[in-house]
This record gives structure tokens, C-alpha cells and sequence, in this order.
């Protein structure tokens, strides 16, 4: 435990084998072209985050990187909806909550995790899009 990562309070991931710490490699097998300042791709960091509060639905960058999204996506924080009342993180390390709109449509695309809740592809697309349209995602 001591040479464990903790991506998230209460929440602990093994070390890699062979190595001090964990490879920058993404479950899907690709490696972050930008890891930024996480240490964890963000499918990781969203399935810890996600462990923490089972109701939660992936959106944003989460959510793309969930339907295959293999770059850009990692140096993003983690954003789900909620309807339970929760309080967003302060750090960008944390997890981010917003509330769901009344139509949202969700999906399960990821096998390792299939009770982990997603926004469609599209959804997911439009949000990223949005955020590279408002300047708050750039490369």
C-alpha cells in the first residue's frame, strides 16, 4: 500500500509492475500525447472518482475518452452529472458535478465498468466541442 497511488480520497491503485510508478498508458492501451499534470489518464481517474459515487453519469472529456477518444482528453478534470446534492471539488485533482438536464439519455460503454454511466457519443462531442469553442480547452 505504501508504493499505491491514490488517484482519489479512498481509493487506492496498485503500482505497475517493473517500474517505481504507473506508466502513462490509458486503459485502452494508448499513452496521453499530453498527460498535463495528472498522473492517471482521466477513463482511471473517472472510474475511481465514479467508485465514490455510483450514481454519478461521465460527461464531457470523460465521457469521449470512454467512447474511444484517444487523445486530449487526459489532461481534462473529471466532470459527471448528479442528482444528488454534491459539492464539485475544489482542486482541478478532484471530481466536478453538475446537475443533469431533464432529457439526458445514457449509455454503458465501458466493459470493465458496465454499471459506470455515460452520455451518448454525440452528447459527449457537442459538450467537448463546446468547451474548445469557449476557449476553455486548447492545444
Amino acid at each position: 500500500m505504501d508504493r499505491s497511488d491514490r488517484p482519489t480520497r479512498g481509493v487506492l491503485i496498485p503500482p505497475e509492475e517493473g517500474g517505481p510508478f504507473p506508466e502513462r498508458l490509458g486503459p485502452c492501451g494508448w499513452s496521453s500525447e499530453d498527460p498535463g499534470e495528472f498522473q492517471w489518464d482521466i477513463v482511471t481517474r473517472g472510474r475511481a472518482h465514479w467508485l465514490l459515487a455510483r450514481d454519478a453519469v461521465a460527461t464531457g472529456w470523460l465521457a469521449a475518452a470512454m467512447h474511444g477518444l484517444p487523445h486530449w482528453a487526459d489532461s481534462e478534470p473529471v466532470v459527471f452529472f448528479s442528482t444528488h446534492t454534491r459539492r464539485s471539488a475544489r482542486s482541478r485533482f478532484g471530481a466536478k458535478f453538475r446537475t443533469p438536464p431533464a432529457d439526458l439519455v445514457t449509455v454503458r460503454p465501458d466493459p470493465l465498468f458496465p454499471e459506470l454511466r455515460s452520455v451518448d457519443a454525440a452528447t459527449a462531442a457537442v459538450q467537448c466541442l463546446s468547451s474548445v469553442m469557449r476557449g476553455k480547452k486548447t492545444w
